[in-house]
């Protein structure tokens, strides 16, 4: 397999900018997947709404809960859940 090799007329600060660059991109990308991975079930569309809500409701605290007892709930802006209207 035959190397990757810079022009040699680049001048010498321009090596060491492009390997931190790369590196820097490696790290964006890993962090990308590494959030995904840290996504909670609750908001995975992939999983069943069976898991999902059951996930949900595990993360919410007891006062969140009787909240959403009633038609017009209100927001749990920590777990990205939006008002309900009940409509």
């Amino acid at each position: 397999m035959k190397s990757f090799r810079l022009p040699l007329a680049l001048p010498v600060w321009v090596r060491p900018v492009i390997s931190v660059l790369i590196l820097l991109s490696c790290a964006a990308t890993y962090m990308a997947f590494a959030q995904d991975a840290q996504k909670p079930a609750y908001l995975n569309p992939a999983l069943p709404p069976e898991q999902r809500a059951a996930d949900l409701v595990h993360r919410m605290t007891l006062e969140e809960k009787a909240t959403q007892l009633v038609n017009q709930a209100r927001a749990i802006p920590r777990l990205n859940v939006s008002p309900t209207t009940g409509e």
